[in-house]
């Protein structure tokens, strides 16, 4: 499956921009204040969820190093998206990275130059948010399925 995935990222190859990320305790402490004011319990443990998501994308990061070139303008979509909240990127970045296999899954069985134009529609409509692009190749796969009774 992986020879499949690697295959999928060379057919659809992005550049991959993904910078180191850095955690910024005052910012997190100051966000997670304005957010609970004065309820303590919940400022440590917002600051302990964002410390939790940060050391998860960083590890994300080190575990798909081999895939950056593919993988990492979805992550720095993530970021993008998320901003300084190590909660959601991690969220969004976990999500992301399952979608190249989400993608391979949804055109399973399709003649290949269905799927190529499938994923490749997908690919251009929704580039680099990998759960849109699986998304909508499932979408398109099920209904080339339905209209060609299979």
């Amino acid at each position: 499956m992986r020879a499949i995935i690697l295959a999928f990222a060379a057919a659809f190859p992005s550049i991959a921009t993904a910078e180191a990320p850095v955690y910024n305790e005052e910012y997190t402490r100051s966000n997670c204040t304005a957010e609970w004011g004065t309820d303590y319990q919940m400022i440590e443990y917002c600051i302990s969820q964002q410390e939790k998501g940060f050391r998860k994308f960083e590890f994300m990061l080190v575990n798909f190093a081999e895939q950056m070139e593919y993988i990492g303008p979805s992550f720095d979509y993530c970021r993008e998206e998320w901003g300084q909240d190590w909660g959601m990127v991690s969220y969004c970045a976990e999500n992301q990275a399952q979608g190249p296999r989400k993608v391979m899954d949804a055109i399973e069985g399709i003649p290949s130059g269905i799927a190529n134009t499938i994923v490749s529609q997908c690919d251009s409509q929704w580039a680099p948010d990998y759960t849109m692009i699986a998304y909508c190749a499932d979408r398109q796969a099920t209904s080339w399925r339905r209209i060609n009774g299979g």
